[in-house]
């Protein structure tokens, strides 16, 4: 890949965003900032910090509390949701 290089003028990782993508680069720019900057997203911070009892660290974006488990009713956590019970 290194070798191209030199007669194409840019790098392989280059060549993959402006050549490659299906999609283009300032478009999924503009989509992570909209996503980023969703009132959504800040009230989905809110609800995980309070169930971790502490403010969010960088390394909660790991966070899977959200799966469905046996032992927790969503309908606690969501009271506005209906989910099919009526």
């Amino acid at each position: 890949m290194q070798r191209i290089d030199k007669y194409t003028g840019n790098t392989y990782i280059d060549r993959k965003f402006t050549e490659d993508m299906e999609i283009d680069v300032n478009d999924v720019e503009a989509l992570f900032d909209q996503f980023l900057s969703a009132p959504e997203l800040k009230e989905v911070g809110k609800i995980i910090s309070k169930r971790l009892g502490r403010k969010l660290e960088a390394y909660d974006i790991w966070y899977d509390g959200f799966k469905a488990r046996s032992n927790l009713d969503d309908v606690l956590y969501f009271p506005f949701m209906d989910n099919g019970r009526g």
